[in-house]
């Protein structure tokens, strides 16, 4: 993007990971919430108090308009919540394997097939981190007031389950990397997403399906841990 690359990495981290927190103080009243919407989100954030570690199965579903086609990735994502800030690791096994991680405001892309790795600097790119990084779980409901204009979208069944719905649109489309609208279907019960849907205004759209979700589970310090095994380094330039 014209931005330059860490943007653009924060963008795609976005469409491939989850989420939002800006973890910045809502800008719209209490009262002019909705009572169910107002519900929603204060479950939202009593779920991220309790969050503390997470790991689920994801199938990550890219949709490119221009040329009508589907492709198709799968893989394991891990979070923990540490006293420096988030931390994500995604491992995609399937049908190539690649790894992602962000901790202490860095983000780091392993392709094992090519032993190379590109390293990310986002300390001056935070607000696009944080608007996305947690949207799925970890980054509350209150906190989402901020950056989007949020509607219940109802009560929808997927996979046989009953979900809560919502749709954010960004309240600054200028700022939202071609970002339209974003759904979220969560849990009733875990109050975390069980699918996210970013929609773009050239019709793509990038969907992450969850199963398997485990909520504070133990989970080794080695899957947060920035080693790739010899490979090359490459920082691009930002």
């Amino acid at each position: 993007m014209a931005s330059g690359p860490a943007k653009a990495f924060a963008a795609r981290w976005a469409l491939l990971v989850l989420a939002a927190a800006c973890f910045l103080p809502p800008v719209v009243p209490a009262a002019v919430i909705p009572p169910a919407l107002n519900r929603v989100l204060d479950h939202l954030d009593q779920a991220a108090e309790r969050l503390h570690r997470m790991s689920a199965a994801v199938v990550s579903t890219k949709y490119t308009a221009i040329v009508a086609d589907t492709s198709v990735e799968r893989g394991m994502i891990y979070y923990r919540r540490t006293k420096h800030g988030p931390q994500i690791a995604l491992d995609i096994r399937t049908p190539a394997r690649r790894e992602f991680l962000y901790r202490d405001q860095t983000g780091w892309l392993y392709q094992p097939g090519i032993h190379q790795v590109q390293e990310y600097d986002l300390r001056t790119h935070q607000a696009a981190v944080q608007r996305y990084l947690l949207l799925s779980f970890g980054g509350g409901g209150r906190a989402l007031l901020h950056s989007f204009d949020v509607r219940l979208a109802g009560r929808p069944t997927l996979r046989g389950q009953s979900t809560v719905k919502l749709v954010l649109t960004p309240k600054n489309l200028a700022d939202a990397d071609g970002i339209t609208s974003i759904e979220l279907w969560y849990s009733p019960q875990l109050w975390v997403a069980l699918r996210q849907k970013v929609n773009q205004v050239s019709g793509d759209y990038q969907q992450l399906d969850y199963t398997q979700i485990r909520i504070n589970p133990h989970l080794s310090g080695h899957l947060f841990s920035p080693h790739f095994h010899g490979a090359t380094v490459i920082r691009p330039q930002q």
